[in-house]
């Protein structure tokens, strides 16, 4: 009896040289092949394979089930939609799918953190990140201009998790001389977090309680409430 032969996914490639600042593909029906570094309960965010920039989706209700079979680190494939809302500015990096992505083989470790660290944010001495000082920005300032999203270096010492008393969870990192605390919006750690509070994690503890050392952060702007966009930790990721 013949059986049918499992379909092998294929492998994306990664440029040896990325150029930072260069701007991916946005015709519509143009195809990106990203690599997925957040998914959460309304976006992911990810880096377009070719360019090395970032890109968004917020996810609308009839398109859940990217979400739900979109994990981080998976490498994903799509072909760009008509925008379908208006320019958001606290989202410049924002796409919109024609369809549900085609999943590919996932990179080898080394091919990740070599693309991590090339599309990493310089940690200049006294730069906030996302040139925001304060925890958060006002939308009415905001013009699209500026990057909503950013990967950053980090280490499990330089990362402190706790819950809030209101049982929301939040991050003190330490980041170009300051530290901030900013929310965490990962599903995963906040999950984590919780199980394991009232104690903080950091340092080794943290690394033991989600599985891995953490080497970069990956935070951007949240949708805006009350007329202001915070930043916020869409996730750890392996060093």
């Amino acid at each position: 009896m013949s059986s049918t032969p499992t379909k092998t996914k294929r492998r994306a490639s990664v440029p040896k040289k990325i150029r930072p600042g260069a701007r991916r593909e946005e015709r519509p029906g143009a195809t990106l092949t990203c690599l997925v570094i957040a998914s959460g309960a309304s976006e992911w965010a990810a880096v377009d394979l070719s360019s090395g920039a970032l890109v968004r989706n917020s996810v609308a209700p009839d398109e859940q089930r990217v979400l739900e079979t979109t994990t981080k680190l998976d490498v994903v494939r799509f072909a760009l939609a008509d925008e379908r809302e208006p320019f958001d500015p606290a989202r410049p990096e924002a796409v919109a799918m024609n369809d549900a992505p085609e999943m590919l083989r996932k990179l080898r470790r080394r091919k990740t953190r070599r693309l991590l660290r090339l599309i990493c944010a310089p940690e200049h001495p006294n730069t906030p990140i996302l040139c925001l000082r304060g925890p958060s920005i006002a939308y009415v300032d905001l013009d699209g201009a500026a990057p909503s999203i950013v990967v950053v270096r980090t280490t499990a010492k330089g990362l402190e998790l706790m819950t809030r008393p209101d049982d929301a969870v939040v991050c003190a990192m330490a980041w170009s001389g300051t530290t901030q605390l900013l929310p965490v919006i990962d599903p995963d750690l906040c999950e984590v977090v919780r199980e394991n509070a009232p104690r903080a994690l950091g340092g080794s503890a943290l690394a033991d309680a989600i599985g891995f050392k953490p080497g970069f952060a990956v935070i951007g702007l949240a949708a805006p409430t009350n007329g202001h966009a915070k930043k916020v930790i869409l996730s750890l990721l392996a060093r």
